[in-house]
């Protein structure tokens, strides 16, 4: 008879193989989205695990963020629907494939029940656990394979003048999101064998933070191969996030342990957070050029990357401070309930601007005031991880999970922030990914 625990680890390690599959295939083939067989096993995958795996325990009693959410959603799609009366646009940022924020929500919440499975059995069994991390690595190379074979199927059409493939045609947002969203998959699994109260030994860990390290590069170079430099920056960003966590893991793991309640608050203005603030700058100086430093030594004229503007004095940087331009007169044009098509109704299509603050001419300050109640909602639930990994098999629950989950959530929203719209797939993947605190009947004992 086959172990039901073992059966439900392989199957939930298909499930994100399968979910990362059906990204990097949207990522080899930008003009033309597909993988949807890879999406179906996705779901079927983590269908089978919810049922067999008891899944619906972590739904027993929902937190606000749910109820906040819902509401959100609501009067975005009511909002959506007075402004332009167009269904199919409306079902395309909802529950399309390209860019539906309630699509990449649940992909989200599948992705961290199915990383919560992963956890509760590698806590329950040494050999659960061995096996995991040998299912992690081979994902790992799964990803760097599927990365390295996009990289050499564009290398073959790049232009002669600049580091750009010749058939791009400004089709760069969805692969660079599916990039940044493989690679939260892969550094939320490194964090969940962190996490463990039998950690990933010395060996594991360099092991893991180089196949993470070269990921990220393969990621970064393939995202200014199409043209993206949101794909280069949230991926470095998001290595640095990881770095962070590992340090914090391996070198202040006793002040997590002092502390009976998790607050952010607490962690930036603690010790630990204090020395961050000296450090992470350095940090990311000595990572950065290491980049660089790797970039020249591969005959790649730094000149012809889009991150420096392809040589020329304008970056996509300045050109999007340029459209701040544009959010006075957008917000002015309906402030109480926002216009979803604001920008074509004012200065044109396309000109609305690439940040997280275009909720307020888009959803006008009620729509941004219930965002933010959500965004507060996310944040408390945060607080109820108060155990060290030794003392619970949730990781809604793990301290040193909430950590990863803290400074990825905040990450994907500072990205957000700088460069991008309140759509954009990766911040709702994180919503679900990071956001949502799933705990089951085991809260009643803590609470």
């Amino acid at each position: 008879m086959i172990n039901l625990n073992f059966l439900n680890l392989i199957l939930s390690y298909f499930g994100l193989t399968f979910f990362v599959l059906f990204m990097l295939e949207n990522v080899k083939f930008i003009e033309s989205p597909g993988g949807y067989g890879y999406l179906f096993l996705f779901l079927i995958s983590s269908s089978i695990v919810f049922i067999t795996g008891g899944g619906f325990k972590y739904f027993r009693k929902l937190n606000y963020s749910f109820a906040y959410l819902f509401v959100f959603i609501s009067y975005f799609v009511y909002v959506y629907l007075l402004s332009s009366f167009d269904l199919d646009s409306l079902k395309q940022v909802t529950v399309g494939t390209t860019g539906g924020i309630v699509f990449s929500f649940i992909c989200g919440i599948l992705c961290s029940l199915l990383i919560a499975t992963i956890y509760r059995l590698s806590w329950q069994s040494n050999l659960l656990n061995n096996l995991s991390l040998i299912l992690y690595l081979i994902l790992l190379a799964i990803m760097l394979l599927s990365a390295r074979e996009a990289f050499s199927l564009y290398i073959s059409d790049v232009r002669k003048d600049v580091f750009l493939i010749a058939s791009q045609f400004g089709n760069y947002q969805r692969p660079a999101a599916f990039m940044f969203m493989t690679f939260m998959v892969a550094v939320s699994l490194a964090a969940m064998h962190l996490s463990l109260f039998k950690s990933l030994g010395r060996i594991a860990v360099i092991l893991c933070t180089c196949l993470l390290g070269w990921l990220s590069y393969q990621f970064m170079m393939l995202s200014q191969l199409i043209g993206s430099n949101s794909g280069m920056v949230t991926v470095f960003g998001f290595f640095i996030v990881y770095l962070t966590l590992l340090s914090i893991l391996k070198l202040f793991k006793s002040d997590l342990d002092d502390r009976e309640e998790f607050k952010l608050s607490s962690l930036i203005f603690s010790r630990v957070g204090l020395k961050y603030i000296i450090y992470l700058p350095l940090v990311l100086f000595i990572v950065f050029w290491l980049v660089l430093f790797y970039v020249s030594k591969q005959n790649i004229d730094l000149d012809s990357l889009r991150i420096f503007g392809y040589g020329s004095s304008l970056s996509s940087f300045e050109t999007r401070l340029a459209l701040l331009d544009n959010f006075i007169v957008h917000f002015s044009y309906s402030p109480l309930f926002g216009n979803m098509i604001v920008e074509k109704l004012t200065t044109g299509d396309g000109t609305y601007v690439h940040s997280l603050f275009a909720l307020l001419p888009h959803l006008g300050i009620i729509g941004t005031i219930i965002f933010l109640i959500f965004l507060k909602s996310i944040f408390n639930a945060f607080r109820t991880a108060r155990l060290s990994p030794s003392e619970s098999y949730n990781i809604y629950l793990n301290k040193y999970y909430v950590v990863y989950r803290t400074l990825g959530l905040t990450a994907v929203l500072v990205f957000c922030t700088f460069s991008a719209f309140f759509t954009w797939l990766p911040l709702w993947y994180a919503f679900g990914l990071f956001g949502m605190t799933l705990i089951d009947g085991e809260r009643t004992r803590y609470e």
